[in-house]
């Protein structure tokens, strides 16, 4: 999908780009300033309004290092393997032993994913990258609070669709960063918002330090749990090695490997390890806050989850952050930094700020500039979301899934054939010259794959419009023991296929079917109990009658539109022909 993506991201970057300098110069032109007619009614707005003095050292340490990781996020968000990997490899796992509610919140978005995976993967990458720039830049107090909100919006979506909680699959614990990263970025967008509201609690160290507290304790206690396997033999070891095979860099790699030999050869004490690290500086740092060594203990067992446990987060394909373990040190190291503004004391920072201050007052009007068309690109990424759930279903999963349509490097005369449909007529492949063809093999007592296919093809070639009767849908029997005209007529009936004038269900005598089935190269196993199992090829068969392309169905109901999708931009090009 790397071609794709990158096509798709030159597409949206460019329009973002024109759509906001449009709106740039018609807001110049006109004289009107959104930004101060905003601030003016919402200045009585408690929750909306930031107090400039605001800010101390520690909330500005961690805007700008969580700034820095949002824009590490949504860069990593935009690998060639997260559009057809997020599903699957990502909130299916996390998902699993999830509370029945998380997955009917959850299954909407992954559908929709699955039915647009290039876009939405590239809409999520814009949301985290412009969440980080607005954290770094000095946008102006309405525009940055409009983006922390939209990204504790973002951060619970996240939760629920991506973490599936955060501590409900198998294997949850410190080791794997549970309860999810994504809890330390939403604390930190409440902290911000709190600090330019200037709530008191933000000054004191102690509501930081039990939140880590209460997150290291949490990942402990689940690192603890005998249920979750690691203080069993090959338990630790078998995860800590998954995690090493990723490619990355040798020093990064080796101290996972020797951690997971140690845990191989003594998986009790390695495990407990990793439950009293975490624990210990969750109580120090619940009971001494204040104390350098405790916040610098609490650092450091942070960063050895991330690094052992974790393997940093970033080096899996479908990685999207640096899971829990960084962000969590940035936090706690936080703790050691002053809640006032720093003090200035020379006399060259004193002229520096002063010239920083005037330039900031003189290119004021393009700060606040900058600010709106920020936000403005924030919910036009929204905006783009939302416009690709009502368009047509993307192609993409069906490339990821079985490789997609596959054009033969030179077209060759279809294997002809004479076959009966349910009424007893003969059919012949001739008999659909100047007419596109697909053609597959279903079995008519099949009851999931092959209905699947079939409702796929029709589908695909139903969003032809009124070109859809043009092409010739055609099946052929896959079952050696089942294939009369009656079985044929009860699979059609059942399905609905009966419906549609293009439909051809043909069938004929068992030496009939297996000289097509060979001439085809599809393969038709009886085992001894359950369904026929054969091939799900779909060929594509031009005007002419010549085979043009192939497509594997695996038959996947995710996947389904996808599928759809494939099937009816061949049969497009095909009618055109």
């Amino acid at each position: 999908l790397g071609g794709l993506l990158n096509s798709q991201l030159e597409v949206i970057a460019l329009s973002s780009i024109g759509i906001l300098l449009v709106l740039y110069l018609a807001l110049r032109l006109t004289g009107f300033e959104p930004s101060r007619r905003l601030a003016s009614r919402l200045a009585d707005k408690r929750w909306m309004t930031r107090d400039p003095h605001s800010e101390g050292s520690r909330t500005k340490f961690l805007r700008v290092a969580f700034g820095v990781i949002w824009i590490i996020d949504g860069v990593l968000q935009l690998r060639p393997s997260m559009p057809g990997g997020l599903v699957t490899q990502v909130a299916d796992p996390s998902l699993l032993g999830a509370p029945s509610w998380i997955n009917d919140i959850a299954n909407p978005f992954l559908s929709l994913w699955n039915n647009h995976p290039v876009k939405l993967d590239i809409v999520s990458g814009i949301i985290q990258l412009l969440i980080g720039v607005a954290l770094l830049a000095d946008i102006g107090p309405i525009s940055r609070r409009v983006v922390l909100y939209g990204s504790l919006l973002w951060d619970l979506i996240v939760f629920i669709v991506g973490n599936g909680g955060g501590v409900f699959y198998s294997g949850a614990a410190f080791a794997t960063g549970a309860p999810a990263a994504i809890v330390v970025y939403a604390y930190v967008a409440i902290l911000l918002l709190s600090a330019d509201s200037s709530r008191s609690w933000v000054a004191k160290v102690r509501p930081t330090a039990y939140f880590v507290s209460a997150f290291l304790a949490i990942g402990a206690l689940l690192q603890a749990l005998p249920s979750e396997g690691y203080w069993q033999k090959g338990g630790l070891s078998s995860y800590l090695t998954q995690m090493a095979s990723s490619v990355q860099p040798w020093l990064v790699a080796e101290p996972v490997k020797l951690y997971s030999s140690f845990a191989s050869h003594s998986p009790v004490i390695a495990n407990a390890i990793m439950v009293i690290v975490p624990l210990s500086a969750a109580v120090t740092l619940a009971i001494r806050p204040t104390s350098k060594p405790v916040v610098l203990w609490g650092t450091i067992a942070a960063l050895f989850g991330w690094w052992i446990g974790q393997d940093m987060g970033v080096f899996s394909p479908t990685g999207t952050d640096f899971n829990s373990g960084f962000p969590l040190a940035v936090v706690i190291f936080s703790l050691i930094i002053s809640a006032e503004p720093a003090a200035i004391r020379s006399r060259y920072l004193v002229e520096a700020t002063e010239r920083w201050s005037a330039l900031k007052g003189a290119a004021g009007s393009l700060v606040r500039g900058i600010g709106w068309l920020t936000i403005t690109a924030f919910f036009l990424s929204g905006v783009i979301l939302v416009a690709s759930a009502t368009g047509a279903p993307s192609q993409s999963m069906a490339l990821v899934d079985s490789g997609g349509v596959q054009p033969l490097l030179t077209k060759h005369p279809a294997p002809s054939f004479t076959l009966y449909d349910s009424s007893g007529k003969a059919v012949s492949l001739a008999s659909f010259l100047g007419r596109p063809v697909v053609l597959t093999f279903l079995d008519p007592e099949c009851y999931d794959a092959c209905p699947l296919i079939a409702q796929e093809m029709v589908s695909g070639d139903s969003m032809l419009g009124k070109s859809s009767s043009k092409v010739a849908l055609v099946a052929i029997v896959a079952n050696p023991i089942f294939h009369s005209a009656a079985d044929v007529t009860a699979f059609d009936t059942s399905h609905g296929l009966n419906r549609y004038p293009n439909w051809y269900y043909l069938t004929g005598s068992t030496a009939e079917l297996e000289k097509v089935w060979k001439d085809y190269g599809i393969q038709v196993i009886v085992p001894k109990e359950g369904m026929v199992v054969h091939s799900q090829f779909l060929f594509f068969i031009d005007k002419k009658g010549n085979t043009k392309d192939i497509l594997l169905n695996t038959a996947n109901d995710q996947y389904a539109a996808s599928y759809s999708t494939a099937i009816y931009q061949t049969l497009k090009q095909m009618v055109n022909e």
